[in-house]
């Protein structure tokens, strides 16, 4: 019985333990960007805000929302993926391209991308942006009023990956 109440026991804590420390990540993150109200865009240590908004899009549908709403404090986004991953470039010559609508409220565009099948460095048509890599996963971060008509992306070979045509509503 002593045995029993020993393993129960050990058993309780280690679940505690592991469920708390996931949950506890994206509750440090909120609660860091709610005291600092340093937002991504603003300053900071870069490579601190590239893992949380790294960490962001880890997450899932309302948690990713969440967390980039801490990051960006109440500024609208429009995040450009496929469902609730990254847009896989094909350096096979398959070309993503699509139609983009950009309403007046929308101040950024964060486009996530998966680059382990292209020749890096993959090039933006647009000099100012920032960058986010975690591994092959990269996150492109642009303000609205640095983007004109297009968005393209290029492979180190000039091989057009992905081009959006922007309508600004």
């Amino acid at each position: 019985m002593k045995q029993l109440s020993i393993f129960m026991g050990t058993f309780i804590i280690f679940y505690t333990t592991a469920c708390s420390n996931n949950s506890n990540m994206v509750t440090r993150l909120v609660s860091n960007q709610n005291q600092s109200k340093i937002s991504i865009i603003d300053g900071g240590n870069p490579e601190v805000n590239n893992k949380k908004m790294n960490l962001c899009f880890s997450l899932k549908n309302m948690a990713k929302a969440e967390c980039l709403e801490q990051i960006y404090h109440s500024i609208d986004i429009m995040v450009i993926q496929d469902e609730n991953r990254p847009i896989i470039l094909a350096g096979r010559g398959v070309l993503i391209e699509k139609d983009i609508e950009l309403t007046k409220e929308d101040k950024r565009v964060l486009i996530y991308l998966d680059t382990s099948n292209v020749k890096k460095p993959i090039i933006l048509n647009i000099t100012e942006f920032k960058k986010s890599q975690n591994g092959t996963k990269v996150i492109l971060n642009i303000e609205k009023e640095d983007i004109k008509e297009t968005l393209t992306l290029r492979d180190r070979d000039g091989k057009l990956l992905l081009k959006y045509k922007i309508i600004k509503l």
